[in-house]
């Protein structure tokens, strides 16, 4: 019973970016997501946002701006993103993203990994403020290589990028952080 209510507990721990996207807004991905959260800062800033002030996000057109305006206008969804916080949802310090070794770095994923899923491990760059790439290139900062690597990994070598063990990468990712490993 401990275990359940410690996992439900965790549950309602997550970015801000996270649960935008988990709202379920039309044309809002994750990268939408993450480029408004990164802008905003809070739901009641992002909430609050006219069509114009979300137009001046880089990589927001109209459409996305109608979108999530239109969807911030009906009460019903208001509603439901205050039920959702007053339940407890809360949000990862944004302090962490600005602070981290990760910021404004790109990886790459390769192989299989072993204490982490494949998304758990990209989460963790995007919640640091770093990108994730599905290829190899020139603007790869590091590349993960897990177990059974493949060509990610040759293409890495030949390019001279950086390539990280799991532990190593882990190591990278809560370096000077007070926060929890998964």
């Amino acid at each position: 019973a401990e275990n359940l209510l410690s996992a439900i507990e965790t549950s309602k721990e997550t970015s801000f970016a996270r649960f935008f996207y988990a709202l379920g807004i039309r044309h809002v991905g994750d990268v939408t997501a993450q480029l408004l959260a990164d802008h905003f800062g809070s739901m009641e800033a992002l909430k609050d946002a006219s069509e114009e002030e979300l137009m001046a996000v880089e990589g927001i057109g109209p459409e996305v701006a109608f979108s999530i305006r239109s969807w911030f206008d009906d009460n019903k969804n208001l509603r439901l993103t205050e039920s959702l916080l007053d339940a407890g949802i809360r949000f990862t310090d944004l302090r962490e993203a600005r602070t981290s070794p990760l910021k404004d770095r790109t990886f790459v994923f390769t192989g299989g990994l072993s204490s982490l899923t494949r998304e758990q491990a990209k989460n963790i760059v995007r919640d640091l403020g770093g990108q994730v790439a599905s290829a190899v290139g020139r603007k790869t900062d590091y590349v993960v290589a897990g177990g059974n690597p493949g060509s990610k990994l040759r293409k890495a070598l030949e390019l001279g990028i950086p390539v990280l063990s799991e532990e190593e990468f882990l190591a990278l990712a809560y370096k000077n952080q007070e926060i929890k490993k998964p």
